[in-house]
């Protein structure tokens, strides 16, 4: 609900409801006990807030809420989400790194494991084009 709220806000300008203000409404709904003892709404919460921070270009502070998004459950969403994260901040390296990790980790039914490493070589494919589009191909730029 709060991610459509963001989305709409950001598509028209909605005064009051800025990205700090969707941040400020989710860290409220976090501590309601309803919410806060459900990993799979804290997957949601940390992937809402990482969203945020990246359309701030808070490119560090959205990879370390991915990182606690993946403490309640990976999935192929998480790997899109970090591995485009760290491509907007130009840390290829970083995206590549991620992309390995998730193939050591694959999930044990054939099918959705057929279906997440389709995703990660779509990933893989997407961070060659960037990397050398942007001619950096292993400049080593890292995310802080």
């Amino acid at each position: 609900m709060l991610s459509d709220l963001y989305t709409t806000a950001r598509k028209v300008d909605c005064r009051g409801v800025s990205g700090a203000a969707v941040m400020n409404l989710a860290k409220v709904l976090m501590e309601n006990p309803r919410y806060s003892g459900n990993g799979g709404y804290k997957r949601l919460h940390h992937q809402l807030l990482a969203r945020v921070l990246r359309d701030e270009g808070e490119y560090a502070q959205a990879i370390a809420h991915l990182e606690h998004a993946l403490e309640f459950g990976r999935g192929a969403d998480l790997n899109m989400m970090i591995v485009t994260t760290y491509a907007d901040a130009k840390d290829y390296e970083a995206a590549r790194e991620h992309i390995a990790a998730a193939r050591h980790n694959p999930p044990r039914n054939p099918l959705r494991r057929f279906v997440w490493e389709s995703g990660l070589d779509e990933l893989q494919k997407y961070v060659a084009i960037l990397d050398s589009a942007n001619g950096t191909a292993g400049s080593g730029v890292k995310v802080q």
